[in-house]
């Protein structure tokens, strides 16, 4: 079953010479069972430290479920799914999914798949329970977790948990302080995620309670925390000690019962230190709470470039301690409540947010977020001496920081209005373009989403000529924007049918793609199988095309790519 990878990742290193000393394998899972040969538990318990278990083409879209408990990692190991929709590993709710306890120095990377249905009767996280060394989660959804008392979804104590282009949600517990996730001892880093719809009960922090040990850390960076409850404190957030800091964060629609329904920092009995939490360049919308969005109760809050936009007969900000809130300037609040803190000149107090009345919506990268509308006060608000990094806002790469010279306050910039694509200069696609100008800035923000994707998609730099692209600077993320980018386009061609062309165009580059991978894949002789499975879904991708299903088309394109890539 232990082979030497042949994974392209791997090769590609060991072809540029940065693979060296004894060599890695990959053990690769074959059936669900939940043991035995070819299982998942018997592949974590073969593997030395530092092997990778990636999982057979044939296991996609199929669910491993665990029947004799828990998956225990103690050594260091990579795990390779292929995809969140692709491949669930489900409890059943008879046991919790993983436990990764390991030792300084070592490193479990999990990715590319989905945990789901945990639940630990002792109250110690529902689907993850992580202890030492680090544990890094990257395209990973973590949902339907149940923990009586700590981690619905997700329990960290000690070492250094980083979680990235993760999904944790619908986790619960019935007094559950951190209804999603429990921080407790060391550090979590949490990049590009959404905390969502988790509820910790009786409980406080209904999507993440950070418990207050001394030197623990929170780090939230273009992340959404959305819909989260709790019966006590915190619906999005509670901070009880230790530091937290919140940059380019969108903390939306949470609730609670008392206390404020988006972030609560207060000083509980047992921490260690007093809670100081940092907001820079986020948007807290509403919330819902016995005082509002933004709560602080002992410790220090230091707030910039932000906005607090408050549900109706709900305050933005609540303190007993003014004193020890630093306003950083460049901040708005759509209330009075805001103005005995947010004392700067640049603070803009009772001001309207104008955010986009749809609230939540993809306006492009990994998090849902707010857009804000041409007219908001909020526009071109910010610091004029600002100086990235960050580079950009929220939703990552494709959308900078700084537009018109200066930036925006808040989580979302603005951007500039799209440029015509200079092929598509056709007078029909003019004419549309004229118009779609025309419309609600929802509708700029999906076309202007769909050519960033096109032009991140057909950068030059990937390719070696018109036809051939780079083998190591072409991957999936390819297919991904691109897919994103048709999307979006089908949700405009009803009003303007010349986008159809653009479609079309997008399309054939990624089928183009996947033909060029299945016909290196066999001048090399590669595996037949792995090339048969390429032209399998090859195949099926032109059928999808001619149904007119091309968003799936283009799935299945790159699932053709990655087989013929992998043979």
């Amino acid at each position: 079953m232990k082979t030497i990878s042949n994974h392209p990742i791997v090769a590609g290193l060991v072809a540029l010479g940065l693979a060296c000393g004894a060599q890695a394998a990959t053990l690769t899972v074959t059936t669900t069972a939940d043991s035995g040969p070819g299982s998942l538990r018997q592949a974590i318990a073969e593997a030395a430290s530092g092997d990778t278990i990636d999982f057979a083409e044939s296991l996609a879209g199929q669910t491993i479920v665990l029947t004799s408990g828990e998956l225990l990692i103690q050594k260091s190991l990579n795990i390779v799914g292929l995809g969140t929709d692709d491949l669930i590993i489900s409890a059943s709710r008879l046991s919790r999914v993983l436990r990764v306890v390991l030792t300084e120095g070592d490193t479990v990377n999990v990715s590319e798949l989905t945990l789901a249905d945990g639940l630990d009767p002792n109250g110690f996280g529902g689907c993850v329970y992580h202890q030492g060394g680090t544990l890094n989660l990257s395209d990973v959804v973590v949902r339907n977790g149940f923990a009586v008392y700590y981690g619905g979804g997700i329990y960290h104590d000690e070492g250094v948990l980083t979680l990235t282009r993760c999904v944790v949600s619908f986790n619960s517990g019935s007094y559950a302080d951190g209804g999603g996730l429990f921080c407790g001892r060391g550090t979590v880093h949490i990049d590009q995620s959404v905390i969502a719809s988790n509820n910790a009960g009786t409980g406080i922090g209904g999507g993440i309670l950070l418990w207050g040990y001394r030197g623990s850390r929170l780090e939230l960076n273009q992340s959404t925390l959305t819909a989260n409850s709790a019966e006590g404190a915190g619906g999005g957030l509670a901070v009880l000690g230790g530091t937290a800091l919140i940059t380019q964060c969108t903390i939306a629609s949470n609730t609670c019962g008392s206390g404020a329904g988006g972030i609560e920092e207060f000083q509980a009995a047992w921490a260690e230190e007093p809670p100081q939490v940092t907001l820079l360049h986020s948007t807290l919308a509403g919330n819902q709470g016995a005082i509002g969005g933004l709560g602080h109760f002992f410790g220090t809050l230091a707030i910039g470039h932000t906005i607090l936009a408050s549900q109706p007969n709900y305050e933005g900000l609540g303190s007993y301690y003014p004193d020890a809130v630093v306003s950083l300037g460049f901040n708005l609040c759509d209330d009075s409540t805001c103005a005995l803190f947010l004392t700067q000149p640049s603070d803009l107090n009772n001001t309207p947010a104008g955010l986009d009345p749809n609230g939540l919506q993809d306006n492009g990268g990994f998090t849902p977020t707010i857009a804000l509308l041409p007219d908001s006060p909020a526009v071109d608000a910010g610091d004029s001496a600002f100086v990235p990094p960050p580079y950009f806002d929220q939703r990552g790469e494709g959308f900078p920081r700084v537009v018109n010279g200066r930036i925006d306050i808040g989580a979302f910039e603005l951007q500039a209005l799209p440029q015509v694509p200079p092929r598509l200069a056709k007078k029909q696609v003019r004419d549309d373009l004229v118009a779609l100008r025309a419309t609600a800035i929802t509708q700029l923000i999906k076309f202007d989403l769909a050519i960033r994707h096109l032009t991140k998609s057909i950068d030059a730099k990937k390719w070696r000529d018109d036809w051939h692209p780079k083998r190591l600077g072409c991957g999936q993320s390819v297919f991904e924007r691109e897919r994103s980018a048709v999307r979006l386009m089908l949700e405009l061609k009803a009003e303007y049918p010349a986008v159809q062309d653009l479609i079309d165009r997008l399309v054939n580059v990624d089928r183009v793609l996947a033909q060029i991978a299945i016909e290196e894949a066999t001048a090399r002789g590669g595996r037949p199988a792995k090339i048969a499975a390429a032209q399998e879904y090859f195949q099926q991708a032109d059928a999808k095309v001619q149904a007119g299903d091309f968003t799936e088309a283009i799935q299945l394109y790159k699932k053709a790519w990655k087989n013929a890539v992998g043979a």
